[in-house]
């Protein structure tokens, strides 16, 4: 019998530790408020001091009411009726767990806002939470992902996705700016009904809306929280900057560097694809090919090369092509070094001018005077002592070298 209580135990202590509460990863913060409210701006003003001490709280300005207040709009006023706040401003840490009601013209609720964080902080919660996702131009497609890591008696829960823009410039109640302010929530105010069957499950929510152009994009952010709808006590909530969701759809692009050119034939490729990408590869158009980002291909065959690049990514797959990109030309004959000279005897100082008549492609040219020298193709040199001289030149190109002297 001791040893059935002894294994019992044993097992009971296992499952035990293996649902356990994590620490939540930010403090659901909203507040009910209003451009032309008294009282509010000591409000947005504690709200502001959080995000600027880097305090873990994810905040959402619910303005209202509809009518008077030019950012009051469906969604945030839609939050302040569920909260049933009449009175502004009023502040509801993760729902209804915990509230601070009252405000001030001026000043900062700081003080009391960051002890409400700081206490909910310290208590573990039963659910994580991510979100995830990419845009194609204005369209978002976003995944929130709960799990449930430990026994919780809440059934009636609620995803929510809110979208909220800061720095804009508004003259009000002696502030100049508004921030954390509620632009949208998807798919509704209402949200996400989501239930878990068993601890460990993790249920993926997709939800994509459209960005409106008349926000600025590099001021918002997405607030994903889940609530429990009955009692309204927020679980977790975690934040993502809008300019930080990545371009989803792969868009295939490159460039080489030199097209064209001699046997053998170095390329430098440059990938310009965009969206998210995991793979790369390349089809040089000669047999070869690269799993490489930015490959380097040596041609070793004359000839003209069509090149493609297809990348492959979670959201999907493309393919560029450029065809006949690459020109490798034969290489010309080793150049023969020959030249002539206008004059080649006379009293110094003696101005004489050199004539090329090397054969084949040249690059350089690569003129001895026995004192002097010149890098120019046809160039002048003046003798200035009497005397008796030899001139070399020595020209290179693909080919090869060669002397004349």
């Amino acid at each position: 019998m001791k040893k059935f209580y002894l294994v019992l135990a044993l097992f009971l202590l296992t499952i035990s530790s293996s649902a356990q509460q994590i620490d939540r990863h930010l403090v659901l913060l909203e507040i009910t408020t209003g451009t032309w409210c008294y009282y509010c701006p000591a409000a947005a003003q504690g709200a502001d001091d959080l995000h600027a001490n880097g305090d873990p709280a994810a905040i959402i300005e619910n303005h209202g009411p509809s009518g008077s207040d030019p950012y009051a709009n469906a969604y945030s006023v839609a939050r302040n009726s569920y909260y049933g706040n009449t009175s502004y401003p009023d502040a509801q840490f993760d729902g209804e767990w915990s509230s601070v009601s009252g405000g001030g013209h001026t000043g900062t609720k700081y003080s009391q806002y960051v002890a409400k964080v700081n206490q909910r902080m310290a208590i573990q919660t039963s659910y994580d939470i991510a979100i995830d996702g990419y845009h194609d131009g204005d369209v978002y497609n976003m995944t929130v992902s709960v799990t449930k890591v430990a026994d919780d008696a809440s059934n009636n829960l609620k995803v929510q996705l809110a979208l909220t823009e800061s720095d804009i410039q508004f003259n009000w109640q002696g502030m100049t700016e508004l921030n954390f302010v509620n632009r949208l929530m998807v798919p509704n105010a209402t949200g996400t009904s989501v239930s878990f069957s068993s601890v460990g499950q993790t249920i993926d929510v997709p939800l994509t809306f459209t960005f409106d152009n008349s926000w600025d994009i590099d001021n918002c952010e997405l607030v994903a929280f889940i609530q429990d709808d009955g009692t309204k006590e927020n679980h977790n909530a975690v934040t993502i900057s809008v300019p930080e969701i990545p371009y989803g759809e792969p868009t295939a692009g490159f460039t080489g560097t030199p097209t064209s050119g001699y046997v053998p034939l170095t390329v430098s490729f440059t990938d310009q694809s965009v969206g998210v990408i995991d793979t790369w590869n390349w089809n040089f158009g000669d047999g070869e090919s690269s799993t490489e980002q930015n490959p380097t291909h040596i041609y070793d065959v004359t000839g003209t090369y069509t090149v493609s690049l297809t990348v492959n990514g979670p959201y999907g797959t493309d393919t560029y092509t450029r065809t006949d990109y690459i020109e490798v030309i034969p290489l010309p004959p080793a150049p023969e070094a020959d030249f002539t000279a206008d004059v080649t005897e006379g009293p110094a100082p003696l101005n004489v001018h050199f004539t090329d008549l090397s054969s084949s492609v040249i690059d350089t040219w690569e003129w001895d005077f026995e004192g002097g020298w010149s890098g120019l193709e046809n160039p002048t040199y003046l003798f200035s002592s009497p005397g008796t001289y030899t001139i070399t030149l020595t020209v290179t190109g693909p080919g090869g070298t060669d002397t004349e002297t």
